[in-house]
């Protein structure tokens, strides 16, 4: 093999790879800036686990260190949304809510990922 075809081979390995990598950085870019649809809360039910955005009335809210819970209401139902965050917000708001669906004591909440103000 002559020099000159082994760097064109090499050459080529090196875009192929480049474009690679820009792919990849490109999906993951877009995978965040994608946001799950809207859910109403009554149709939660087969989305355990899977991460969800609803928007809703804050209806209650329990701080206890470390841990804050919301009773979130649409107009098809309620759920509890658990935060490990400070949050700032009252009743009476309205939110959009990004989190997963888990069941404790086999009642449907929401694990927040991120609630913000509407």
């Amino acid at each position: 093999m002559k020099a000159g075809s082994v760097l064109n081979t090499m050459d080529t390995k090196g875009k192929v790879l480049s474009l690679a990598v820009t792919g990849i950085l490109v999906l993951l870019v877009l995978a965040h800036l994608v946001e799950a649809p809207v859910e109403s809360i009554a149709n939660l039910e087969d989305n355990e686990e899977k991460e969800i955005r609803i928007q809703g009335k804050v209806l209650q809210m329990t701080v206890r260190p470390r841990v804050v819970f919301v009773d979130v209401q649409d107009a098809t139902g309620k759920i509890t949304v658990i935060a490990f965050e400070d949050i700032q917000l009252r009743k009476g708001d309205q939110v959009e809510v990004t989190g997963k669906v888990q069941r404790y004591k086999d009642k449907k909440e929401i694990v927040a990922e991120r609630i913000r103000k509407n």
